[in-house]
């Protein structure tokens, strides 16, 4: 499932306030071999999973001065997302993971991207890291198969992600009446978030690339 299919009919509140359950943290990669696939086309971890943690691992050097005594500061962080899942052929996540040139892959081939955020704000992070499965298989007699591995932190930290779920905005397939006139009441998609149209005249009308706002909204997360 890609996240624009998770979010097709969710309206992500950025103000929202109360507690935030597991089922609404959302993992995605990216599992194009160029990796620069839009992130509404990241892939989730959506079929089979049981269990799906994030944890920080902060750096820090402690000198100490005179006067003063130790003094701790943060020089950086690593991020770990580890999961585990029942194996289910055919979840194109658990498909990518698993696959042999994923779980053989080295050094640059082994880095994918990821989106890591919560369904009922959008906020969370989106990031490179390294895949390392350790688990393609592992059960007792008549149980299902079960896969686990993470994805660390490589490279620069992540940045700060905003996704705006699709609740309340409705895919154009028509060439608005209005369209002439009041193109920027229009909005285009990229990366996960709605911007409006902008522009000194219309830019041209094209099927499949402009949305308008509706109050048809489901705030109720995922």
């Amino acid at each position: 499932m890609k996240l624009k299919e998770l979010f097709a009919t969710v309206a992500t509140n950025p103000a929202f306030e109360g507690f935030i359950t597991t089922d609404q943290v959302v993992l995605a990669v990216d599992i194009t071999e160029a990796q620069n696939a839009d992130v509404d086309d990241f892939e989730v971890a959506y079929m089979g999973f049981t269990d799906r943690s994030s944890s920080l691992n902060p750096k820090e050097k402690t000198s100490s001065y005179y006067y003063h005594g130790e003094s701790s500061m943060k020089t950086g962080n690593q991020r770990t997302i580890d999961f585990k899942a029942e194996r289910y052929k055919g979840d194109p996540f658990q498909d990518f993971v698993t696959s042999f040139e994923m779980k053989y892959a080295k050094g640059q081939k082994s880095i994918v991207r990821y989106a890591y955020l919560d369904v009922l704000t959008g906020q969370g992070e989106l990031g490179k890291g390294t895949l390392i499965m350790s688990d393609d298989g592992s059960g007792a007699p008549e149980e299902n198969l079960s896969i686990g591995g993470s994805i660390k932190k490589s490279g620069e930290d992540p940045a700060k992600l905003e996704y705006m779920g699709f609740g309340g905005y409705a895919l154009t397939k028509e060439q608005p009446a209005d369209w002439s006139t009041a193109y920027a009441s229009y909005f285009v998609r990229s990366d996960g978030r709605f911007t409006a149209v902008t522009g000194d005249t219309a830019p041209e009308w094209a099927e499949g690339k402009y949305y308008s706002k509706t109050a048809d909204t489901d705030k109720s997360g995922v």
